[in-house]
């Protein structure tokens, strides 16, 4: 993911935050944001799979976030800088208000397949079905 229009302090802030409250602390950057030009670069992973938070690929638990996790961040993130502009390797958000309006569609985009056809939002064991 790509971000402008926030401080590097905001954007931890945001992720400890929301992973403290929210996730009994395992949510973190896969590696440190990495600023170019306006935009800082980061990714988001959980420090122990399983624990709350955790993608579930289709045959195992992952390292990665799940969908819930990167839309609690991204609250977080907008609740702090409401103009910023996000992008992310499936949709762009610009401000809060767009975030909230574009977001939820995401949750039903099939990440299965044919087969066996999974959304975004049932990848995980978060109670928080959308």
């Amino acid at each position: 993911m790509r971000i402008t229009g926030i401080s590097s302090a905001d954007l931890y802030a945001a992720l400890e935050e929301t992973s403290a409250k929210l996730y009994d602390g395992n949510l973190q950057f896969n590696r440190e944001p990495e600023r170019q030009g306006s935009w800082l670069h980061f990714t988001l992973r959980v420090k122990t799979c399983g624990e709350p938070g955790t993608h579930i690929g289709m045959h195992r638990r992952t390292i990665y976030a799940c969908w819930h996790a990167h839309r609690d961040v991204m609250r977080a993130i907008f609740k702090r800088a409401p103009d910023a502009t996000l992008h992310t390797g499936i949709a762009s958000y610009y401000g809060s208000k767009g975030f909230e309006h574009e977001f939820p569609y995401t949750a039903h985009q099939n990440i299965g397949s044919i087969m066996q056809p999974r959304e975004r939002h049932q990848a995980c064991e978060c109670n928080d079905q959308e």
